[in-house]
């Protein structure tokens, strides 16, 4: 960055220091970044635990209730300094209000757009219905056009989620630009020695080894893929499954486990710290993605790649935009359980494992959260003068 700092309000429902889901990660990384190119960053976090007050990083605990719009404007109204240089929103929600902020002329408003508020919680419970249910998904999707058609800038993580947000709420072209996420490829990195890596693990040396990374909702296809562990059992008996991650349908899945017979072959970890994360990637053998809905970046494919471990994923979302050009066979031709299954077994077949491993690490490395950043800096500041 040339030049002074900029003053960044950042509006959010996660809190940038308690990572355990992909919309926390994002959000700790762009406040990350920001600091490190030398912006000073104010979050306003809807689940924040406890303030936070250092040189450039000020993160306020605003609660998250219906209340939380006015909380939000009331507060930014009152920052030291005057109006922020940028605002950038990561919920529509919480910052539902700005975009009518007395002083919005002077202030640059961005939607770091993750994904469609409304699908997102209808896909949390595709079972429910009634009227409540429809007007709570209107309600939503009125209030994030209402914020997304006043922001300067829409920023969407993938090809796939720009087109997705300019359909639904009929944006023009020119107001989206897609920021993709990234991967700290320092943290993130292939293992010195698998062999001993596995064995800490209590993993088998030889058998294959597959991991898969989810919260534990419906759109994730982890049911899908637990159907298509006895297909791949039965060609390969010593198979592991990995499977990290918490949610709702923790204690479904296990029950589809037990119903289908798995045994050991698959284990599940509960929620992984950010810390373990490297090893079960590097350990991995292949990391399986077989998502059923709305996959909007997949911060884990990038990381799984840049542990070295290939990815195979379902063609759903931005899954395809970033495996695809590293390798067309590891995008599966549906999200069934007969294509996962098969995509797997192919993928087992293959012979070149350890060329492709170094290839998924040189593919992980072109995507740092730096360079993410840099881009949303390129795009968004000379508005300013505009």
């Amino acid at each position: 960055m040339s030049g002074p700092g900029w003053r960044v309000l950042i509006v959010a429902q996660a809190d940038p220091f308690l990572v355990g889901s992909g919309a926390e990660r994002v959000l700790r990384e762009h406040v990350g970044a920001l600091i490190r190119r030398g912006h000073s960053v104010t979050v306003l976090s809807g689940h924040a635990v406890a303030a936070v007050h250092e040189p450039l990083l000020t993160v306020e605990p605003v609660g998250w209730s219906l209340a939380t719009p006015w909380r939000v404007w009331r507060r930014a109204r009152t920052l030291a300094g005057g109006p922020p240089d940028a605002i950038l929103l990561h919920h529509p929600f919480a910052g539902a209000l700005l975009s009518r902020a007395p002083w919005r002329g002077e202030t640059l408003l961005a939607v770091v757009y993750l994904s469609p508020w409304d699908e997102d919680y209808r896909l949390r419970d595709p079972s429910g219905r009634g009227p409540r249910r429809a007007v709570l998904a209107t309600v939503r999707r009125w209030i994030e056009r209402s914020v997304v058609r006043r922001a300067r800038r829409v920023y969407p993580m993938s090809g796939f989620m720009a087109e997705r947000v300019r359909a639904l709420h009929r944006l023009p072209a020119d107001r989206l630009r897609v920021v993709p996420g990234g991967v700290d490829p320092e943290h993130f990195s292939p293992p010195g020695d698998r062999s001993a890596l596995r064995a800490r693990l209590g993993l088998p040396e030889k058998a294959p080894v597959l991991l898969s990374l989810r919260n534990l909702e419906p759109r994730m296809g982890l049911a899908e893929l637990l159907r298509a562990v006895p297909v791949v059992r039965a060609a390969h008996p010593g198979l592991r499954v990995l499977i990290g991650g918490t949610g709702e349908l923790a204690t479904v899945l296990r029950e589809d486990a037990r119903a289908l017979e798995l045994g050991e072959t698959v284990r599940f970890l509960g929620f992984v710290p950010e810390a373990e994360l490297p090893a079960l990637y590097g350990a991995a053998d292949l990391f399986v993605l077989p998502t059923q809905a709305l996959e909007g970046f997949g911060l884990v494919t990038l990381e799984s790649l840049a542990c070295g471990t290939p990815v195979l994923g379902t063609p759903v979302g931005a899954t395809p935009e970033l495996v695809r050009p590293l390798d067309p066979t590891l995008v599966l031709d549906a999200p069934s359980v007969p294509a996962i299954a098969r995509g797997i077994l192919a993928f087992l077949a293959r012979g070149d494992h350890d060329a492709l491993r170094s290839r998924c690490r040189a593919h992980a490395a072109a995507h740092t959260w730096d360079a993410a950043i840099a881009a949303l800096e390129t795009d968004l500041f000379p508005l300013r003068g505009r």
